[in-house]
């Protein structure tokens, strides 16, 4: 809100014209603005649910799942139907990069101070070594720092010995 005074002289003309004077006017600027934020909040490998932070190990497979928040802070209401954009840069083992690019919007209007979450999910790719992404609106807000998630090679091996194999005999029962 701001005050700029105002200054308007009433005075007669003569000539059926008149002026007037007004002091103190107090103008509001209304500002849409929305702040940005973005989690890894869940990791599941299977049926287990792992702890998510900002650098954390996962495998192809694991379904990461993203919370995007945007908050109105701004001072006047931000329509429903706001427009984020969150791309994911992934390299590749080969050393190539590929782009996933997920479409977010709110479904309600935000007042001054509210928000809401949108959550969308990614499955690591056997192929993918790295991820990194970031989170963007159409309203100017705060692209917040973004997780990197590093991709570990994993191999299962499991060997299983059921006998003892002596010089000359037979080999049964091994399992790779």
């Amino acid at each position: 809100e701001e005050t700029k005074p105002v200054t308007v002289t009433v005075t007669d003309n003569g000539d059926g014209t008149m002026s007037a004077e007004v002091e103190n006017v107090t103008f509001t600027k209304y500002v849409q603005s929305a702040e940005i934020s973005k989690e890894l909040t869940s990791i599941t490998r299977g049926n287990e649910e792992i702890q998510a932070s900002e650098s954390t190990s996962v495998q192809a497979g694991d379904v990461l799942t993203y919370t995007v928040t945007a908050k109105n802070t701004g001072n006047t209401e931000v329509p429903a139907g706001l427009q984020i954009t969150d791309t994911m840069t992934i390299t590749k083992k080969d050393g190539t990069t590929a782009r996933v690019v997920t479409n977010l919007e709110t479904t309600k209007v935000l007042a001054s101070g509210e928000s809401e979450d949108l959550t969308y999910t990614y499955t690591v790719q056997d192929e993918d070594k790295s991820l990194s992404n970031t989170a963007v609106s159409e309203i100017p807000g705060q692209t917040p720092p973004d997780p990197v998630v590093t991709l570990v090679e994993s191999v299962a091996l499991e060997k299983t010995l059921t006998g003892i194999i002596r010089s000359g005999a037979t080999v049964n029962n091994v399992t790779n």
